[in-house]
């Protein structure tokens, strides 16, 4: 069952000289970013200036649901993001909230990002605007178009507008497209005639703090939650001790798909230090090691992998597979290292399963990294690694210096 789709809110307001001059530097926006991170129901932010005139600098906040954003506007710490954001908007801002009807990772991803605004003339139907805007982010042309991906969805503050939100490789790809492809041309005549339009471009960047570390914990599955994996009073008692904790960020669990013996949880903290606190802890850690008798029958192994990119793509996919690298006596840990950067940063997305796939080195073992790689399913790992010329040929140099241990489960996240 896939996931309910988020809510997109996009704010923006004349940006601060100090953004406008740079907007790469993280640290004007990192207060307000922060805050974001840290409030219940936050996916993703990313921040960009307008590329017309670059006189306007645009957020896009992705929530879990637009009542995760309102319950925000009504906390304590509002009024101190109210005060973080005059650090890169000089007025007021102006905000929409989109309900997109497809994920908007790509279009925000992509160099160039652009918000169309159509909004409904007097009299005209908004069913129509609503087909028309399905058929023009749905049927426009992506390969060799420079167009990324494209969403739309109702804007939630104004019952006569939707939003496209649409990424492209450049702002002058948009524009030839909108002017040559027929289909494009078409779509859009029949939108002008019953609606406004209003574009802008943005040049989006997300905002990453520094990165996590995942914990990844297994052992023995207790024979209920073998049975029932999806069952969360199982692991609730356990969960809720981790989710309370300070650092944590994200929370997964689920069983081993090889032969269900044992269950893996992966937890992302925002540093080692916050799980070795909670390791020292006089209550909560005794708790939890009575807790997670749930659904372990045994106490864990436990590694700590220091992802070189975030890993959450990886661990909310179909399923997660887990690969440790241990070095053979005397084999180079800089060459695994650099074969195990080509192998997730070169193996191929599109049309493979492959997900996403993130590596790092292992905190409790100096000769070994671990990968964690996210697939559609464990068909398709198996399926890239024997027929893929460039991950045979990666995998062959590696199991050359280093041994493979190799696992896959199916992680739910425990919210």
């Amino acid at each position: 069952m896939s996931a309910a789709l988020p809510c997109v809110e996009i704010a923006w307001a004349a940006s601060a000289d100090t953004y406008r001059e740079n907007p790469a530097d993280t640290s004007i926006v990192q207060p307000a970013a922060e805050i974001l991170k840290k409030t219940p129901g936050w996916i993703k932010t990313y921040h960009g200036l307008q590329t017309e005139d670059q006189k306007d600098t645009y957020l896009y906040i992705v929530w879990e649901t637009l009542a995760h954003h309102q319950a925000l506007m009504k906390d304590a710490i509002y009024p101190t993001l109210g005060e973080a954001v005059r650090k890169f908007w000089a007025t007021r801002g102006q905000m929409v909230h989109v309900q997109p009807t497809s994920e908007p990772y790509a279009a925000l991803g992509a160099p160039v990002t652009e918000l169309a605004l159509i909004k409904l003339k007097p009299g005209q139907s908004k069913e129509k605007l609503e087909e028309l805007a399905n058929l023009l982010t749905k049927g426009a042309p992506r390969d060799g178009t420079g167009l990324v991906d494209a969403v739309w969805g109702p804007v939630v503050e104004r019952s006569d507008t939707v939003a496209l939100i649409l990424g492209w490789t450049s702002v002058e790809a948009h524009w030839k497209l909108v002017t040559t492809d027929p289909g494009a041309i078409d779509i859009l005549k029949q939108i002008k005639e019953i609606a406004d339009i209003e574009v802008t471009h943005s040049a989006q960047r997300e905002y990453k703090s520094a990165l996590p570390c995942v914990e990844i914990a297994w052992a023995g599955s207790a024979d209920a939650y073998r049975e029932n994996p999806a069952d969360i009073s199982l692991v609730q008692p356990a969960l809720d001790i981790l989710k309370r904790f300070p650092g944590i960020v994200k929370v997964y669990h689920g069983l081993q798909t090889e032969d269900q013996k044992d269950c893996y949880i992966y937890n992302v903290w925002e540093t080692l230090g916050h799980h070795e606190a909670l390791q020292k802890h006089p209550e909560e850690y005794p708790a939890l090691r009575a807790a997670v008798l749930k659904f372990w029958g045994t106490h864990p192994r436990i590694l700590h992998v220091q992802p070189t990119s975030e890993p959450y793509a990886a661990l909310g996919a179909p399923v997660t597979e887990l690969a440790l690298f241990t070095l053979k006596p005397g084999q180079s840990k800089e060459k695994l290292e650099e074969l195990a950067s080509l192998l997730t940063g070169g193996a191929p997305r599109e049309g493979t399963g492959l997900i996403d796939a993130v590596w790092g080195p292992v905190v409790e073992r100096s000769d070994m990294v671990g990968l964690i790689l996210g697939w559609t399913s464990v068909e398709a790992h198996w399926k890239l690694v024997t027929t893929d010329p460039g991950a045979i040929d990666l995998l062959k140099q590696i199991r050359e210096i280093a041994d493979i241990e190799v696992t896959h489960t199916v992680q739910q996240e425990y919210k």
